[in-house]
């Protein structure tokens, strides 16, 4: 199970009807995965092409390191998508 970080400015996204919403998911390990299915990095990079008007959301797990989140954001970024949202969890305020 994905464990998010956590932010205290954290919002809900929201998608229009004309953007499709992609979520792609870093596990612990550093397998993306969009649902069930993995990708390397050059399916993801082949998937994503073309979607640059689409919502793209990445969501890694808390024990990811950079360097296995860093790829995700450049492989975006070359499928035209200059700005991926992050997914985090909200801070309680306890």
């Amino acid at each position: 199970m994905l464990e998010l970080p956590k932010a205290d400015d954290a919002e809900q996204i929201q998608s229009t009807a004309q953007q499709q919403s992609i979520i792609v998911n870093i596990e612990a390990d550093g397998r993306i995965m969009i649902g069930e299915i993995e990708y390397d990095i050059n399916g993801l990079g082949e998937l994503l092409s073309g979607h640059g008007e689409d919502k793209i959301t990445i969501r890694s797990d808390r024990q990811c390191q950079w360097q296995m989140v860093r790829p995700v954001f450049d492989t975006c970024r070359k499928a035209g998508i200059s700005t991926p949202n992050i997914a985090v969890v909200k801070e309680s305020d306890n």
